[in-house]
């Protein structure tokens, strides 16, 4: 009876460890020429992306200097639960935030056309990126500025069963191919390839929780009082 409890445990174990999660690599691109790659995870129902974009400095064709900041935040939504969970370094401030996966709002069209071999369908919603225009300069506050991503333009194929995409954008019937903003042309993810590959572990967030605030003020965070930050950094790291 041992023998057989034994072999039926290992079994289990065997196929909980050869199941496969589903690697979808994005290319991405941005100002100045910069082009990188971002990983999503699929598996069972819960999605997990990256988004690390190393600082770097270009030069353009006039000998000008530009600078790409060091950004990086995960996206962990579970499906089933109907949650979704961030986690983001903001100006060296790690901060968490969750929220209702209802919460996204998108618009499908009937407009189609083809992307990478897939058949892709377009729809629309707001733009959650963080950024602004850096105009309105607050010495307490920070900067005040105008966001100028407006709207998030997402193909999506109902031939891949994966209700997720690159950034903050999931929910629709089927995986996002390529991710583009209604009026900036030079930032964008497109799909590259889809990879099989072993389940070690638990999708999970790789960081630990930073510092709690909401939905919207992880949108905005110009709007989060950085001398509160400062002071709930000061509590996370002592334990408190």
């Amino acid at each position: 009876m041992k023998c057989t409890l034994f072999f039926m445990s290992f079994l289990l174990v065997k196929v909980l460890y050869c199941q496969d999660v589903k690697e979808i690599i994005y290319t991405y691109y941005s100002y100045y020429h910069y082009k990188t790659e971002m990983k999503l995870l699929y598996h069972d129902g819960i999605s997990l992306f990256t988004f690390h974009k190393e600082k770097s400095t270009f030069k353009d064709e006039n000998g000008w200097e530009f600078y790409n900041y060091d950004e990086y935040y995960q996206v962990l939504v579970d499906f089933a639960e109907g949650t979704v969970k961030v986690n983001r370094i903001e100006e060296k401030f790690p901060l968490t935030a969750s929220w209702d996966l209802k919460d996204m709002q998108w618009e499908i069209t009937e407009e189609t056309k083809m992307i990478n071999g897939y058949l892709a369908q377009k729809a629309i919603t707001k733009s959650l990126d963080v950024t602004g225009l850096k105009d309105d300069m607050d010495a307490e506050k920070g900067y005040m500025g105008t966001p100028f991503y407006e709207n998030a333009i997402a193909w999506f194929s109902p031939e891949i069963p994966v209700p997720s995409g690159p950034g903050f954008y999931q929910g629709l019937p089927g995986l996002i191919i390529e991710l583009r903003y209604s009026n900036i042309k030079s930032v964008w993810f497109t799909l590259k390839q889809i990879n099989d590959v072993p389940l070690q572990n638990k999708l999970t967030l790789d960081e630990p929780d930073g510092i709690a605030i909401t939905r919207d003020q992880m949108f905005e965070p110009w709007t989060i009082d950085k001398k509160w930050l400062k002071q709930q950094k000061k509590l996370l790291k002592s334990g408190g």
